[in-house]
């Protein structure tokens, strides 16, 4: 998951293009008729709903195209899914076990690379993203082949200085590698984008193989997380946290029941100022199920949004990796739906246009 409703926005580029290609052709545009008399312009409701062609001053003719059916019913489709997923606001989307990205956003993809001459050799590290003083750990795994000198090195991605290297000996063709970042203030800090390459000997050939990770001095550290309250439909969750660096901040946490169902993630952003800070997660009622908690909060994903495209997106980090939420019964909770926004509700009136429901 990339973005919020962005499969209903790619079908709705597709039926928008089709509804386009359909009204354009030439056997469906309107023909002029000329009239003897000018014709009075329509009120402003009346020529939002229609389109106009003037001839001379003197010429109104007025267009109603209606789509095909089958089109109407696909938009129908796209608004009716559209609808569901709307009903639950961004900041507290539901969770399922089925939502694996969300629920490992730090996951290391493994790279298998099979050889033209049989047996393959694998790259594995524990995550994608590191923050200090995590040491970084990955593995070069090798099987039907024989692996000799085999060498991991870390570098910088931005000019490609050696962070650190070390010699590996392996075990049944797995040879694994735990390389720890020095104090920023003894070195260069690891930071940024970074290249973890194995170099090794393999059938007479000095051969390579890369992979890109990233590490972060953390700009700012969740520290605690305070009690809940409740503030209309939402199940409102302070959390405190020390910010190094001030800026734009967006935090995303998954909730989880406390047997470990997930049940939603959860988005705030704010504007922090240096020092001691809060952020505020909320939770809304339709996507607690029933459950009044205790809850669990986990797999933090903090970030000081780039100012501009020259500036790369720096992260925070939890001092924990789970906190407790206390319990809080839910009749608390009011009834209320969630409210759309402007550009939601646009959205969602114009697919029920095009379905022909308004």
């Amino acid at each position: 998951m990339r973005g919020r409703h962005s499969w209903a926005f790619i079908a709705l580029t597709i039926l928008a293009g089709v509804c386009w290609w359909w009204l354009s052709r030439p056997e469906v545009q309107p023909q002029p008729q000329l009239q003897s008399e000018a014709v009075a312009e329509p009120p402003p409701a009346q020529a939002e709903a229609s389109a106009g062609i003037t001839t001379q001053g003197t010429e109104v003719v007025e267009v109603k195209e209606q789509l095909p059916e089958e089109l109407q019913q696909s938009f129908a489709l796209v608004a009716q899914s559209y609808a569901a997923e709307v009903a639950t606001p961004a900041y507290s989307r539901p969770l399922s076990s089925a939502d694996t990205q969300l629920l490992a956003p730090n996951q290391f993809f493994a790279q298998t690379i099979p050889l033209t001459e049989g047996g393959s050799i694998r790259l594995e590290a524990s995550q994608y993203r590191f923050s200090y003083p995590e040491p970084v750990q990955v593995s070069l795994i090798s099987q039907g082949i024989e692996l000799n000198s085999v060498q991991v090195q870390l570098l910088s991605q931005h000019n490609g200085e050696l962070l650190a290297s070390q010699a590996l000996t392996g075990q049944d063709g797995r040879y694994d590698a735990v390389l720890t970042p020095q104090a920023p203030d003894q070195g260069q800090g690891w930071d940024g984008e970074l290249e973890v390459r194995f170099v090794f000997d393999a059938r007479g050939e000095t051969q390579q193989l890369q992979t890109a990770i990233e590490y972060s001095q953390p700009v700012a550290e969740i520290t605690a997380v305070d009690s809940p309250s409740p503030v209309g439909a939402d199940l409102v969750i302070p959390l405190q946290l020390t910010v190094k660096q001030a800026g734009f901040y967006r935090l995303r946490a998954n909730l989880f029941t406390e047997d470990g169902r997930p049940l939603a993630q959860l988005t705030a952003t704010d504007k922090l100022s240096s020092g001691a800070q809060q952020l505020k997660l909320k939770v809304h009622k339709s996507v607690l199920a029933g459950r009044s908690g205790p809850y669990w909060l986990r797999t933090f994903v903090l970030e000081q949004m780039s100012a501009s495209p020259s500036e790369p997106t720096r992260y925070g980090k939890s001092a924990k990796p789970e906190y407790q939420v206390e319990y809080m019964s839910l009749d608390s909770l009011s009834d209320e739906p969630a409210q759309l926004s402007d550009e939601e509700r646009q959205r969602l009136e114009l697919l029920q246009k095009l379905a022909g429901k308004q």
